[in-house]
């Protein structure tokens, strides 16, 4: 066997190993440009939602095309059913989220986020101004639930606490007869409760990891070029 025959034959596995690298990261790259797509195809669903007209009424059961169209709901809060999402942070404060039952006109309920307020105002005797009577307007987007980070903690129905919004879960600890949903009042009002700013759209960064894993395709290709002519020399 000839040295160059040789060489050839050691250079044959670190090349099929750099084929097989080369092969995966563009295959990555090339994910990341579908999953750009299907992003770029949410946004625009949800854009279009968020610019319908909102909904005067809600069905009884819940539909996935209803998430993040806005309504304007009439009806009576049940403050009795009251139920708060704890350990929510606002403008470095720490507070609570109240979600109160809201019974409407033709007999339906639905939860409402009505919005922020501080710990120590936990306690409904202290806030009486948030308890409203009478019928009210309510206008906000449809949400389907949340989901929040691997670190929080499970909810405690049972306990009266909740760290995430989960609308079937709560729809049951109420006793209220309504939808798996959740409509989230949305403003920039600073009374209490203080509404959520309205979502951000997803984001949509796809574009960048797809050419960053284009970009170390093309430099390990250019290693594995390099280390075959040095190898031939």
């Amino acid at each position: 066997m000839t040295d160059a025959a040789g060489a050839r034959r050691s250079l044959l596995w670190p090349r099929l190993v750099a084929l097989a690298g080369i092969a995966v990261l563009i295959g990555l790259g090339t994910w990341q440009m579908q999953r750009r797509e299907w992003k770029s195809a949410l946004i625009a669903e949800i854009d279009q939602r968020r610019a319908a007209a909102p909904l005067e009424s809600l069905p009884a059961t819940v539909e996935s095309t209803l998430e993040f169209r806005q309504v304007a709901l009439a009806g009576r809060f049940l403050h009795d059913k009251e139920m708060r999402l704890i350990s929510r942070s606002r403008g470095g404060a720490v507070g609570l989220e109240l979600v109160t039952p809201l019974a409407l006109a033709d007999g339906a309920t639905v939860l409402v986020n009505r919005g922020w307020v501080p710990d120590d105002l936990a306690d409904p005797a202290k806030r009486p101004g948030t308890l409203v009577a009478g019928e009210v307007q309510v206008r906000g987007a449809v949400r389907l639930g949340e989901r929040l980070g691997w670190a929080t903690p499970e909810n405690r129905p049972a306990e009266g606490l909740w760290f995430s919004a989960d609308p079937a879960a709560m729809v049951s600890a109420s006793g209220i007869s309504a939808p798996p949903y959740i409509v989230v009042v949305e403003g920039t009002a600073l009374e209490l409760p203080r509404p959520r700013q309205p979502g951000a759209l997803p984001k949509n960064d796809h574009l960048q990891y797809a050419l960053t894993w284009y970009a170390l395709a093309a430099a390990l290709g250019a290693v594995a070029v390099l280390a075959a002519r040095q190898a031939r020399r």
